[in-house]
C-alpha cells in the first residue's frame, strides 16, 4: 500500500492570531472546516462559539485547504477577537479527524471541546459542560443532549451513559462533548484512518469509555444538521464490517500525542483477516477514491497486490543478457512480478508447479520441451524469449551448425516457439522469422536502468579539459564481431596511422587480430559475466568514442538489438555505428555517427568522431542521453514487459481460433464515435497489438450506415458483424429478454469461436448469450443513477473509467469491478511536447469543449460564461465547440441564440465533429468540460496529455483526476461557476499554469499510456475468465492440445543423453561468451 503518515498533512501549517492572544484559556475549542465560507454556515458556527456565556476559551479554526472565502472570513475574526487562532493548510487532507487531532496537539486549555462548520451550540453549552466537569472531578468526559435534524425530522441524541448501548451504536454527538485534555493525553485522539472517516467520533467514545468515566447531562447543548449533500455522511461510504474490525484493534499507543503524527492513514494490511475480496472492496470503495484526489502524492492510485506473479526465467547458463532482459526489471516491477532465474538443468516439475509463468530464454533442446510440457500440464503460461534470431543463426558461422534446419536443436527450437503462449522478440527481423511458427509474438525493446545515465549526465556539466590528452576509442563486445573486424580492421589501422599517440584504443571482451599494426597505444580487457561490474567499469572509464561495427546482410545480424547504443551513451561516449537496422534509433549527426560498412567510410567516421570539438561531441552525447532516457530506460520499458507478461497469462487461459489467436468480440452500441465507442475501439486495438484477434459487433439496425466507428475498425483491420442488440443505460428488470436475439448472438459466438466478450453499455442479451455458452464477459459501463442490487446476472466483471461508477455498478450487478482510465494514444502526448508553458499574458485565449452538443454537456452554460466574462475583462476569449451537432438541433439553436444574446457570436464557433482531436487540441489553450452528468470524459485525459489546462466540474469521476494540482475543479457547471473558473485561469501566473499542465501530463502518462492500460485490460480479462470458471466450475485454463515433443520426449533423458545435453549447453555457454556481451 502507500503508507502515508498523518504528519504529511500536518506540515507547513500557517498559524495566525492577534498579538493579544488570550493567555491560559480554560477551554480549547477545535473547529475543522473546508469550503463552508460562501454558504454562510462557517460564520454561523463561529458565532455560536464566540457568543458563549463562558468566555475563557481559545477557538482553533483548522482550515483544511479551503478554496472559497473561508480564509477571508476567519481572518476577519482574527482581527477583532483575541481568542481566535487560524491554522491554514494550503492542501486539503479530507480527514476531519486528522485536523481535530492537530488542533488537540495545539490545545492549551484544561478542557477540550469540538464544533463543526455546519453545526451550532446553545449559548450556555460550554458553561454547562465545563461547570459539571469542575464539580465532578471523577469524570473525564461530559456530554449533553443534541437536537439533530435529518431528512426534515428532528431526533435527540444523548441520554444516560451505557457502554453496552454505545457498543451497539453511537448516541453521543461530537459537538455535545467536553473532555479533560488529560483524557486525550492518556487514551489518544481520533482514529485518522481512511476507513474511520464516518465514525471516528463513535470509535473515540468507545476507546475512552473503556478507561474513563462519561458524565451525561439532561440538557440540550448543541444542534446538528445532518445529511447535507457535501457532508462526510453523504460523500464517504461506511463499511460496518471494516469499522467493527478496526474498533477491535488496540490503537491507543499509536494515537497518543507523542505518536499520532506517525499514524498510518491508508494501510490495509491489518484488515487481511477479513479476506482478500473485502480488502479489495475497501481499496476500491474507500482508499482508491481518496488517493485519487491527491495526484501530487500518488500520480497513479494502484491497488495493493495479494502477491506478485512469480516468473521463472530459465536459460541454459547465466550470462549478462539475463540481467539486461529480465534482471533490470526486478525492482521496477516488484509490486506485480517476482523474477527468479534458475539454470535449465536445475529446473524440475516441482519447481514449475510453484510459479505462475515459465519464461524460456533461448532454449533449444528437448529438456526445455519437457519443461514447457510440465508448465502446460499444470496450467502455467509459457513465454519464449528470443533476443537473437536463432532460426537463422546457422547462416553466420559454422559454429552454429547445430542449429541448422533438420538438426535436433533446430526441431526443438521450432517446437518451443510453436508451443509458447507468447513469443517475445526484440527486432522486426526476428519477429519476421517467428511469425510463420507462432502468430502470438510481440516486439519489445532492450533497456538500461535510468540510474546508469547519471554518470554521463554528470560528465556533460564538465568543461573541456585544458590540457590535451589522447582521445579514447573503445570497443566492448565479443568475438561475434570477428567478421566485421576482419573486414574493417584497416580503417582502425589507418586512423591510428594518421592520429598516432593522439588516440588510444581499448578492446573489451575480444582481442582482434593485427594489433601489432596499430600506431597508437592500445590495451585489451577480458570478458566479464557480471553485467553490473561491466557497466561500473564502462561508465567510469572515460571513453570519448566507442565503436560497434555490424554487418546487416544476414537476418541473424539484422536481428540484433541496439544495446550498444544504450551502453555507449551511459558511458558518456560518442558512438560510431554501422548504418544498419539494429541502430535505426541513432540519428546520424545528432545522437551518434553512422557509416557504411566500407574501410573508407569507417576511416572517415572515426576521424570525424576523434576530431570533433569537445562541445560538439558532448552535445551529441546529450541528445543521445535524452533519446535513451525517453525510449530505452528500464523505467520506460517496464510497463511494456508487464503488459506482455499479463498478455501471456491471458493467452494461456483462452481458447484459440484457427488463426492461432484467441478471439475477443467487442460489442458496441453505436457507429458514432462517442466516448464509450472510442474507449472500446482503443481497447480492441490494444488487444490486437498483443496478438489477440478482435472482432467488432454493431446493432443490426446500423448495418447500412458507414460512420466513424466503422471507418476506424476497418483501418485497424478489425472485421465487423451486425447482430440484434438491445441497448439500455439502466437495468430494466421488468423487461423480458429477447430470446431470438440471444439465439442469434449465441450462434454467432459459436461460429466464430469467440474466447471472450467485451461489451460497452448495457446489452443484457449479450450477457445472457455469453453466460449460456460459458464465455467470459467483461462489460464497460459508465454513469448510472442506479444504487441497489438489481438481482440479475449480466457479466463476469465490470469495467468503468471512474471508481465512483465502478463501485456503483459492482453493487448493482453483484460483480467484481475494476477502474481503468481510457487509453490516450501517443499522438496526444506528442501534441503537448512543444506546448507553450502558458499563454501570453493579455493575449487572446482559445478554450475548447469536446463532445456531442447536448444539454448534459453544458455547452450552453459555457457560452453564457464567455458572455459574462466579456463584461468583466478586456481579454479576448474564444470558445470552440467540437462534436456532433446534428443530434440535438434545438439545443444547437439555443447555443447560437445564447451567443447572440451576449454579443459573443464572433467568439464562439462550432467546428462540428473532428476525426483528429489531437490536432484540434493544438489549436486551443485550454479545455472546458461543462457536463452535469458524466463518468470521466476522455477529452479531459486527452487535453491533459496534450499539455492543455483543464477546467471541469466535480461530477462523476472527474475529481479522481482533476484537482488543484492538475487543473481547475469547479463545484458545478453553472455559468457563474464556469465564469469564475475562467477568471481563475486568466489570473494564473505562467509558472502556475505550466506547473498544472506539466503535472497533469505526468498523471495521464502514468495511467493512460498504451502499455499501462494494456496491463490493466488483460488483468480485467483474466479476472473475467477466472470468475467465469469459478461460477461454472469449469477450469480457467483453455483445453489445448499438448505439444508433442520431438523424438519421444522424456524417453530421451537417459544418463547418456543427459550428459550429451550438458555438453551442448556448455558449448552454447561458450558461444554466448563470444556473442552476447558485446553484441
Amino acid at each position: 500500500m502507500y503508507l502515508i503518515r498523518a504528519e504529511y498533512f500536518m506540515q507547513e501549517a500557517k498559524v495566525s492570531h492577534s498579538p493579544g492572544l488570550i493567555r491560559n484559556p480554560s477551554v480549547s475549542v477545535i473547529l475543522p472546516t473546508y469550503c463552508r465560507g460562501d454558504n454562510g454556515l462557517l460564520k454561523r458556527a463561529i458565532e455560536s462559539v464566540l457568543s458563549q456565556t463562558f468566555q475563557s476559551f481559545e477557538l482553533i479554526l483548522m482550515d483544511d485547504g479551503s478554496t472559497d472565502s473561508t480564509a477571508e472570513i476567519i481572518s476577519s475574526y482574527v482581527k477583532v477577537d483575541d481568542r481566535v487562532i487560524h491554522v491554514r493548510h494550503d492542501n486539503n487532507s479530507g480527514l476531519w479527524a486528522l485536523r481535530m487531532n492537530e488542533g488537540l496537539l495545539m490545545a492549551r486549555g484544561e478542557f477540550c471541546a469540538y464544533q463543526f462548520d455546519d453545526d451550532r451550540w446553545t449559548e450556555a453549552a460550554l458553561a454547562t459542560l465545563v461547570g459539571e466537569l469542575r464539580e465532578n472531578t471523577n469524570f473525564g468526559i461530559a456530554y449533553g443532549l443534541c437536537k439533530c435534524t435529518l431528512d426534515g425530522k428532528e431526533i435527540v441524541l444523548g441520554g444516560p451513559f451505557n457502554y453496552s448501548q454505545l457498543v451497539a451504536g453511537n448516541f453521543i454527538a461530537n459537538n455535545s462533548v467536553v473532555n479533560r485534555r488529560t483524557v486525550f493525553e492518556r487514551l489518544g485522539g481520533y482514529d485518522m484512518h481512511l476507513v474511520m472517516r464516518r465514525l471516528a467520533d463513535w470509535d473515540l467514545w468507545l476507546r475512552w469509555g473503556r478507561h474513563a468515566a462519561f458524565l451525561s447531562l439532561d440538557e440540550t447543548v448543541s444542534f446538528v444538521e445532518a445529511g447535507r449533500a457535501d457532508s462526510v455522511g453523504k460523500t464517504v461510504p461506511a463499511d460496518l464490517t471494516v469499522v467493527r474490525s478496526q474498533i477491535g484493534l488496540d490503537r491507543t499507543a499509536g494515537l497518543r500525542p507523542e505518536a499520532l503524527k506517525s499514524y498510518i492513514i491508508d494501510g490495509l494490511d491489518h484488515l487481511k483477516h477479513l479476506g482478500q475480496s473485502k480488502v479489495d472492496a475497501v481499496w476500491r470503495e474507500q482508499a482508491a477514491p481518496y488517493l485519487s484526489r491527491f495526484r501530487h502524492i500518488w500520480p497513479a492510485a494502484r491497488p495493493p497486490k495479494t502477491r506478485p506473479l512469480h516468473v521463472l526465467s530459465v536459460k541454459a547458463h547465466f550470462d549478462t543478457t539475463v540481467d539486461i532482459m529480465i534482471g533490470n526489471y526486478a525492482e521496477v516491477l516488484a509490486a506485480d512480478f517476482a523474477f527468479t532465474f534458475v539454470p535449465q538443468s536445475q529446473v524440475d516439475e516441482a519447481m514449475i508447479r510453484c510459479v505462475d509463468i515459465l519464461l524460456l530464454y533461448r532454449a533449444i533442446d528437448q529438456q526445455a520441451e519437457q519443461l514447457a510440457e510440465f508448465a502446460r500440464q499444470h496450467g502455467k503460461p509459457v513465454i519464449y524469449l528470443m533476443d537473437d534470431d536463432l532460426t537463422t543463426i546457422h547462416e553466420i558461422s559454422e559454429e552454429f551448425c547445430y542449429l541448422a534446419p533438420g538438426t535436433p536443436c533446430y526441431l526443438a527450437l521450432q517446437s518451443l516457439i510453436r508451443g509458447a503462449d507468447l513469443v517475445i522478440t526484440y527486432s522486426a527481423a526476428v519477429k519476421e522469422s517467428v511469425e510463420e511458427l507462432n502468430p502470438r509474438n510481440i516486439v519489445l525493446e532492450t533497456n538500461i536502468r535510468r540510474e546508469r545515465l547519471a554518470a554521463a549526465r554528470s560528465g556533460l556539466s564538465h568543461h573541456a579539459e585544458t590540457g590535451r590528452r589522447p582521445v579514447m576509442i573503445g570497443f566492448a563486445g565479443g568475438a561475434a564481431r570477428r567478421e566485421e573486424f576482419a573486414v574493417l580492421w584497416q580503417a582502425i589501422v589507418e586512423v591510428s596511422r594518421q592520429l598516432g599517440t593522439n588516440v588510444e584504443f581499448e578492446f573489451w571482451g575480444f582481442t582482434p587480430d593485427g594489433l601489432d599494426q596499430l600506431h597508437s597505444p592500445y590495451r585489451c580487457e577480458p570478458f566479464t559475466f557480471s553485467y553490473d561490474e561491466y557497466l561500473d567499469r564502462l561508465t567510469s572509464r572515460g571513453f570519448d568514442v566507442m565503436i560497434t561495427p555490424l554487418f546487416g546482410e544476414k537476418r541473424a545480424k539484422r536481428g540484433k538489438c541496439p544495446i550498444k547504443f544504450l551502453e555507449f551513451t551511459a558511458a558518456g561516449a560518442l558512438g560510431v555505428y554501422s548504418d544498419v537496422e539494429p541502430y535505426r534509433a541513432v540519428v546520424d549527426g545528432l545522437t551518434g555517427i553512422k557509416c557504411e560498412n566500407t574501410v573508407e567510410a569507417w576511416t572517415a567516421a572515426l576521424l570525424r568522431a576523434a576530431s570533433l570539438p569537445y562541445s560538439e561531441r558532448k552535445a551529441m552525447v546529450a541528445r543521445a542521453i535524452e533519446c535513451v532516457d525517453r525510449e530505452f530506460t528500464t523505467e520506460v520499458q517496464a510497463p511494456r514487459l508487464a503488459a506482455a507478461l499479463e498478455a501471456a497469462v491471458l493467452h494461456g487461459l483462452l481458447h484459440r481460433a484457427p488463426s492461432g489467436k484467441p478471439r475477443v468480440a467487442y460489442f458496441c452500441h453505436s457507429p458514432y464515435l462517442g466516448g464509450a465507442e472510442n474507449h472500446l475501439l482503443r481497447h480492441a486495438a490494444l488487444s490486437q497489438a498483443f496478438q489477440f484477434e478482435p472482432l467488432l459487433v454493431l446493432p443490426s439496425g446500423v448495418s447500412a450506415m458507414v460512420e466513424e466507428v466503422q471507418h476506424r475498425a476497418t483501418a485497424l483491420g478489425i472485421p465487423i458483424a451486425y447482430l440484434p442488440l438491445t441497448v439500455e443505460t439502466e437495468i430494466d428488470v421488468s423487461r423480458e429478454l429477447d430470446e431470438p436475439a440471444i439465439a442469434a448472438i449465441m450462434r454467432w459466438l459459436r461460429q466464430n469461436r469467440i474466447s471472450l466478450v467485451h461489451s460497452v453499455i448495457l446489452m443484457r442479451e449479450v450477457g445472457e448469450a455469453s453466460r449460456r455458452l460459458g464465455i467470459p464477459h467483461a462489460a464497460s459501463i459508465y454513469a448510472t443513477a442506479s444504487q441497489g442490487r438489481a438481482g440479475v446476472f449480466h457479466c463476469d466483471v465490470v469495467h468503468s473509467d471512474s471508481l465512483l461508477y465502478a463501485n456503483r455498478w459492482s453493487t448493482v450487478l453483484d460483480a467484481p469491478a475494476q477502474r481503468i482510465l481510457a487509453h490516450v494514444p501517443d499522438e496526444y502526448f506528442e501534441a503537448g511536447t512543444n506546448a507553450a508553458a502558458a499563454p501570453n499574458a493579455g493575449g487572446a485565449l482559445t478554450f475548447g469543449i469536446f463532445g456531442t452538443l447536448q444539454p448534459r454537456k453544458g455547452q450552453l452554460q459555457a457560452i453564457e460564461a464567455i458572455g459574462l466574462l466579456r463584461k468583466q475583462c478586456d481579454t479576448v476569449i474564444r470558445l470552440r465547440l467540437y462534436g456532433y451537432d446534428h443530434f440535438f438541433p434545438d439545443y444547437l439553436a439555443s447555443c447560437r441564440e445564447m451567443a447572440e444574446r451576449y454579443g459573443v457570436s464572433d467568439r464562439v464557433s462550432f467546428p462540428g465533429f473532428v476525426t483528429d482531436t489531437a490536432k484540434a487540441l493544438r489549436d486551443v489553450d485550454a479545455v472546458i468540460c461543462a457536463s452535469d452528468w458524466d463518468s470521466l470524459p476522455q477529452a479531459i485525459l486527452e487535453a491533459m496529455a496534450a499539455g492543455r489546462l483543464v477546467i471541469a466540474p466535480a461530477v462523476g469521476g472527474i475529481p479522481e483526476v482533476v484537482s488543484r494540482s492538475t487543473g481547475i475543479l469547479m463545484p458545478d457547471n453553472t455559468a457563474v461557476s464556469i465564469c469564475r473558473a475562467l477568471t481563475e485561469a486568466l489570473r494564473l501566473s505562467p509558472g502556475n499554469w505550466s506547473a498544472k499542465t506539466k503535472f497533469a501530463r505526468e498523471v495521464v502518462r502514468a495511467e493512460c499510456s498504451g502499455y499501462s492500460v494494456s496491463t490493466e485490460l488483460f488483468r480485467l480479462y483474466r479476472q473475467a475468465a477466472t470468475e467465469q470458471a469459478r461460477r461454472t466450475g469449469r477450469p480457467a485454463v483453455a483445453a489445448r492440445e499438448l505439444t508433442t515433443m520431438t523424438d519421444g520426449g522424456a524417453s530421451l533423458f537417459t544418463p547418456e543423453a543427459s550428459g550429451a545435453l550438458e555438453l551442448l549447453r556448455t558449448r552454447l555457454h561458450e558461444i554466448n561468451y563470444d556473442m552476447r556481451l558485446g553484441e
